[in-house]
């Protein structure tokens, strides 16, 4: 565990010092909800389930249209299967997570349109199976990418919607090909304000 919270330290810091190049200009709180499920060669049968993920961020532009945003949230990911009529099995997964993403950004009229992009590190806090706790069986450290765009609606408010692509098991063991996926909706808070509107 020092290891894997070493490495995430690590991966934080190296984004903001790399996106220190320009200038701090957003430091707000997300809240994000949509459906959680896995992939995988032995992910067949399983039903998305809810997701969701909170926490905070910092927006670093680097030019006009370009910016790095650093983010910290608790993340719940998980899928259910049904094994029959009257009967399931929910796994949920929870996380401390740190996106990094990139955003291109466009004033449209009164609107600020963005695509973002970037990877995600996940510290596995629990999973759960059905009420059972098999953290020891999960992988400690989860790893993928996200895809998406949004939207600066206000100089404070924002929309966005975002999909993660795990690239990495969730079996500790390696023995089964089981990733996270799942695809968020959620409203942002700028407490500074986004710049040239």
């Amino acid at each position: 565990m020092r290891k894997l919270l070493l490495t995430i330290t690590a991966l934080a810091l190296g984004s903001f010092a790399y996106a220190q190049q320009g200038s701090v200009t957003g430091l707000g709180v997300k809240a994000h909800f949509g459906f959680a499920s896995v992939s995988g060669e032995d992910a067949g049968g399983a039903d998305p389930a809810l997701g969701y993920a909170i926490g905070g961020f910092a927006d670093f532009f680097l030019t006009e249209h370009v910016n790095i945003t650093p983010e910290l949230q608790y993340v719940k990911r998980g899928y259910h299967t049904d094994l029959d009529e009257q009967e399931a099995i929910h796994v949920d997964y929870q996380y401390i997570s740190v996106p990094v993403m990139a955003k291109y950004a466009w004033q449209m009229n009164e609107l600020r349109p963005f695509l973002q992009v970037g990877p995600e590190f996940g510290i596995l806090l629990r999973a759960d199976w059905d009420g059972n706790d098999f953290t020891e069986q999960t992988t400690a450290l989860d790893f993928g990418l996200n895809v998406g765009g949004g939207v600066q609606i206000t100089q404070r408010w924002g929309a966005e919607m975002r999909y993660f692509f795990g690239l990495k098991s969730t079996d500790e063991g390696g023995d089964t090909d089981i990733r996270n996926t799942g695809a968020m909706f959620g409203v942002t808070y700028n407490f500074l304000g986004v710049p040239g509107r």
